[in-house]
């Protein structure tokens, strides 16, 4: 995740493959997940989140 204004990274999860049954699909949307936690826990709070509009997601 990256804030758009000054283009910081606020957070960056790796997933492997394997632990979304090899979908990748599945792959993206728990790395979201992942990484909207990690900006939760930093206090960080959120005006807008914008995506490719993958499915999982919305």
């Amino acid at each position: 995740m990256m804030n758009q204004a000054d283009k910081t990274i606020l957070a960056l999860e790796i997933v492997d493959k394997r632990e979304t049954g090899l979908k990748s699909g599945v792959m993206e949307a728990k790395g979201f997940c992942r990484a909207m936690e990690a900006v939760k826990e930093a206090g960080i709070t959120l005006k807008e989140v914008v995506t490719d509009a993958n499915l999982q997601i919305s």
